[in-house]
């Protein structure tokens, strides 16, 4: 059984995963995130970390307003849109700005759905036997594998 990754410097393998087997092979296939390098992350989306604000700093500002006098003679669109402006320029006076991180994947387009749900039966099969290693679960697991291999 192979479990060792040999490399010249700690920390450039993550996230050593076994996974199913391919093929009509025994081994199974080793998967692991190796660190190339490292991207300084250059995202320029701002967000408000509400963890961080001073609420009673904006419940002073808001209730500083006559609201009754302001939006007494304005239809209902107008007075939202007013309110709607100042609540805003409060929490910008109020909340600390944070630039998001983006942490999206990219879905795998050349894979059909079926496919992918496929895939994931025959990954919770085999995870179960590995789990539990019954010769139960590797029949079960053995099943959904070649039914795999003949619908593909």
């Amino acid at each position: 059984m192979l479990d060792y990754i040999f490399t010249n410097e700690d920390n450039l393998v993550d996230n050593l995963q076994y996974l199913t087997p391919l093929g009509k092979s025994d081994h199974v296939c080793l998967v692991w995130n190796y660190t190339v390098s490292v991207e300084e992350n250059t995202s320029k989306q701002k967000k408000f970390n509400y963890w961080k604000d001073n609420y009673e700093m904006i419940n002073a500002e808001l209730k500083s307003y006559d609201w009754n006098k302001m939006l007494r003679e304005d239809t209902t669109e107008d007075g939202w849109k007013k309110f709607k402006d100042i609540l805003h320029k409060t929490r910008e006076k109020h909340v600390p700005v944070i630039t998001a991180k983006k942490s999206k994947v990219a879905p795998r387009q050349w894979m059909t759905k079926a496919t992918r749900r496929s895939m994931s039966r025959k990954n919770v099969a085999w995870k179960k036997y590995r789990e539990l290693k019954t010769e139960a679960n590797y029949t079960k697991y053995k099943k959904i594998k070649k039914r795999n291999k003949q619908e593909g």
